[in-house]
């Protein structure tokens, strides 16, 4: 597909996979084993390192943790700073569901997308038994065992409470904040620092005017956005910039999962989910105003296909979009004069390291799904190529899907390494 470059808009979408191919470690995997080994790290007194190797955790890490907690001179750091770090690191590990579930969970894949979903698993699980009891009802632990929540029960009388909803809700909400403490810690005091020393080639030659990144790290603008001018980021589940909680704005939940019905009128787990951990904690919503510019775009050229330009006009699209003026209309009518061969095509979204799962559907379908869009996704192995196809049935349909990329407008690329 030819399209002309100073009328292609680029629109960089960043996942997970954008880090990891510049050798940081930033799956949940590495993540799960960094909070293991320094739990146990700080419970040996400083003293056993051992655990960071056995779970093969980062080297780099592991030198930057120990220079936290160990001076120059080889003596324990027992500044206020690190005391204080310590201790918090102690209390939200000692007692934490989330972590102990995850620790001990056999059926986690890969992604983060995964470690999302086996949330929501546990919170369906929970909201299928506690809708039926009063708020602070106690709630009998059979309940909960003949769906397999013994874990829940076991650690809700190890912190010496009864089963009630407002007691459940209260502590999982607290342990979650406990795993957002202690994702932000590892993020922005050790991986953020780390080197980085690869350029991806498809990356170097894109010029984005917008980057969406699902990311909560700034790896992008470190290595790349430095020599471009006036690029929008959009940190759609926030920023890794403290990992103390009261400025900590990193988005770790799940997706909605009550029909229209209820979803309005039950909302006792609404902590734990995105679209309103992103309104609460104050996510950039850039992506939602470049989702209308296009939609709106969009239609004014399917309106302006047929028209002849006069002065004076009065168009039905600038009544409809009353943001819509002349100039952009007859803007949008020299474009497609002049350039016949871009097909309409005014934006290219380019996505990189995501797997397009399910949970951030609305957001992929209103910035892919419209005719003067190209989407072109990186992948980087056969299986990742046939996971996002999958993924991408569910999040626009397998019509969509033939489609658009019958006709090019959705195209595949395999990573050159």
């Amino acid at each position: 597909m030819s399209i002309k470059e100073s009328y292609k808009e680029i629109i960089l979408i960043l996942g997970n996979g954008f880090d990891l191919a510049h050798n940081l470690p930033t799956s949940y995997v590495h993540f799960l084993r960094f909070v293991i080994a320094l739990k146990d790290y700080l419970d040996s007194g400083y003293t056993d390192v051992s655990r960071f190797r056995e779970l093969e955790v980062d080297e780099r890490i592991v030198k930057l943790v120990i220079a936290d907690f160990i001076d120059a001179k080889g003596n324990k750091n027992n500044s206020q700073e690190i005391v204080e770090l310590r201790g918090k690191i102690k209390r939200v590990t000692h007692y934490n569901y989330w972590l102990s579930h995850f620790f001990n969970c056999k059926t986690l894949k890969e992604g983060w997308i995964d470690f999302e979903d086996e949330i929501s698993v546990v919170i369906k699980k929970i909201d299928s038994v506690v809708r039926n009891y009063e708020y602070n009802q106690v709630i009998n632990n059979k309940t909960f065992l003949d769906r397999n929540l013994s874990d829940l029960v076991n650690y809700i009388s190890g912190r010496g409470k009864t089963l009630s909803t407002k007691t459940i809700v209260g502590l999982l909400k607290e342990d979650l904040d406990g795993v957002r403490f202690m994702l932000g810690l590892y993020l922005s005091r050790y991986v953020m620092k780390l080197p980085v020393n690869t350029c991806i080639n498809e990356i170097c030659k894109l010029a984005p005017v917008k980057i969406l990144n699902f990311n909560y790290t700034n790896t992008f603008e470190k290595t790349y956005g430095q020599d471009l001018e006036d690029v929008e980021y959009s940190y759609i589940h926030g920023e890794a910039k403290t990992y103390m909680t009261e400025d900590n704005n990193m988005v770790l939940g799940i997706d909605e999962y009550l029909d229209d019905e209820n979803k309005n009128h039950n909302i006792m787990f609404v902590d734990f989910k995105k679209y309103y951990q992103r309104i609460a904690y104050m996510c950039s919503r850039k992506h939602d105003i470049w989702a209308r510019e296009i939609i709106v775009e969009d239609e004014a050229q399917k309106q302006a296909k047929d028209i002849t330009l006069k002065d004076g006009i009065q168009l039905e699209c600038i009544d409809r979009y009353k943001i819509l003026d002349y100039t952009i209309l007859t803007d949008i009518y020299k474009r497609r004069q002049m350039d016949m061969e871009s097909q309409g095509i005014r934006y290219e979204i380019v996505v990189f390291g995501h797997s397009l799962g399910e949970s951030d559907r609305d957001v992929f379908r209103n910035l892919m799904l419209h005719d003067n869009v190209h989407t072109l996704i990186y992948y980087h192995n056969k299986k990742a190529y046939v996971d996002i196809i999958k993924n991408l049935i569910k999040v626009i349909g397998q019509d969509e899907l033939i489609e658009r990329t019958g006709t090019g407008n959705i195209e595949f690329k395999c990573i050159v390494n």
